[in-house]
């Protein structure tokens, strides 16, 4: 299977369309001609390279639906800027007030891939807090395309994927697929299509990833440190960033 299928194929399985390539371009035609605006503000060199690839990834992806990823460098003073020059969508691993400001007025959707500590409606975590037994991620997972996407990071970063550049990758999948989905950059449109119960996306994780509706916490498998065995999830182990 070619790239072009594989990335249809998996969002066709993800919003219950149709596999074939017709069908699944035909759903989003209105895309066409949509631009993903995303703000990057500074992280981590780990969760940076996670990023970066994901933004060779997306940038791909996006041009089989006549859409585009647009990336740009800000730094964290310049919130204002960010909205006026309409990057609708912020990646970071810190949200400061004035970012939680900005998604709080319905301007921005921030995808943190730092600690849950500030909630707001417009902010949404990719991990809860975690133990340090606990991995988001690991460069020996195998299973469900995780060793397909370990290989992909491997070839193109000349580096292991760790949890760091799983959750840069992460959040700029889960940010380009939501604008062409909901077909929309708006904040409070992309904010609203998150936290539907039909909304998930795939982490190669085996299951579908989903946010939840009251934390905007992302529910996902996490994995032990000791054996990469699957964490149980239960609600109590959820509750990082209550509202």
């Amino acid at each position: 299977m070619d790239r072009r299928s594989f990335i249809l194929g998996s969002i066709a399985g993800l919003t219950g369309l149709r596999s074939s390539e017709a069908s699944v371009t035909a759903a989003f035609r209105r895309s066409d001609n949509l631009e993903v605006r995303m703000a990057i503000l500074p992280v981590s060199d780990a969760l940076r390279a996670g990023i970066d690839f994901g933004l060779q990834e997306s940038q791909q992806a996006a041009r089989l639906f006549s859409a585009a990823v647009r990336p740009r460098d800000f730094s964290p003073e310049n919130i204002d800027r960010i909205v006026a020059e309409h990057f609708t969508i912020v990646i970071c691993d810190d949200v400061s007030p004035a970012i939680a400001r900005a998604a709080a007025d319905r301007r921005v959707a921030v995808f943190n891939a730092g600690v849950p500590l500030r909630c707001a409606p417009f902010v949404f975590h990719l991990s809860r807090i975690r133990q340090p037994t606990e991995l988001v991620w690991h460069r020996d997972l195998e299973r469900y395309g995780a060793a397909q996407l370990n290989a992909r990071y491997e070839a193109a970063m000349n580096a292991a994927m760790d949890e760091h550049a799983w959750l840069g990758w992460l959040a700029v999948k889960i940010g380009w697929e939501a604008a062409i989905r909901a077909r929309s950059t708006d904040a409070g449109v992309l904010a609203d299509y998150l936290v539907r119960d039909t909304t998930v996306f795939d982490g190669h994780k085996g299951r579908p990833l989903r946010f939840d509706a009251r934390t905007r916490v992302l529910d996902q498998p996490y994995y032990r440190a000791a054996d990469l065995a699957a964490v149980i999830e239960t609600g109590a182990v959820k509750g990082a960033c209550d509202p």
